[in-house]
């Protein structure tokens, strides 16, 4: 469940939560699509830049069962995601997708460029999902989604990840300050320096805007809360356990 502090194909409302379809080459996920599994930019993990993904070679084993290749995309997805930290940019109401991607292309290199971030950038995983139309509007000057909508992304496959809502209409942009819990951010791409305000944004998001040493803790807990390892590297590139990192913060997983 996802906390809020506030081409293109459907799926009949009503389809159990974890179907996950593919058809003609796309992914669906409840009303949504996934048009590019992976990365855009080449970080992270990656299916096939900017290429709509293909149903996996060992899907095409299964008879022509949907729910039985919607569960088994289900359990895939869930097991290539399950030691990253995820992203999921949700492209909202635009109508050129190629700008959609180059949009999403620039946040990729913001990470990219940016330490700590630079130097975790194999422990990033992205997947891009879009709808037909809209399930964001402004009203009263406010950037409001459709929570019901987006809250059946868990039904993805993926456990813990951070919603990114990429609009390009005129708006506040803003991030819901949590840890480890699922959350979202709205991020208005109408102004040219957007991406500057990327990475402040993703960081509240896992509240390394609560910590005074913000690098440290970023790096602390994408490896050892994400990916899980053993051991991170401190900003001085010494070797400290991830076990004394996690006994600092006992409920990052809590809702």
């Amino acid at each position: 469940m996802i906390k809020y502090r506030q081409k293109k194909l459907y799926v009949p409302k009503g389809i159990f939560p974890w179907t996950i379809i593919v058809i003609l080459g796309l992914t669906i996920i409840g009303s949504f699509v996934v048009i590019s599994n992976g990365t855009v930019g080449g970080l992270g993990k990656s299916d096939d830049s900017r290429s709509l993904g293909e149903v996996p070679k060992e899907l095409q084993s299964i008879p022509n069962d949907p729910e039985k290749i919607a569960y088994a995309l289900y359990k895939k997805t869930q097991k290539e995601y399950a030691n990253t930290f995820n992203i999921i940019f949700f492209i909202d109401g635009y109508s050129d997708q190629k700008k959609a991607l180059d949009d999403i292309n620039t946040l990729e290199n913001a990470i990219n460029t940016t330490e700590p971030y630079k130097s975790l950038k194999d422990l990033f995983a992205y997947k891009i999902i879009t709808t037909i139309g809209s399930v964001c509007k402004i009203s009263d000057k406010k950037f409001d989604c459709d929570r019901k909508a987006l809250g059946g992304l868990g039904s993805i496959g993926i456990e813990h990840f951070k919603l990114v809502v990429l609009s390009q209409r005129d708006f506040a942009s803003q991030a819901d300050p949590f840890r480890g819990v699922s959350s979202l951010m709205t991020l208005s791409s109408y102004k040219k320096n957007f991406s500057e305000k990327f990475i402040p944004m993703l960081e509240d998001t896992f509240g390394a805007s609560f910590e005074k040493n913000k690098d440290d803790y970023a790096r602390g807990v994408i490896t050892c809360f994400y990916a899980n390892k053993e051991v991170y590297r401190n900003e001085k590139g010494q070797s400290v356990s991830c076990y004394k990192f996690k006994d600092k913060y006992p409920n990052f997983w809590a809702k």
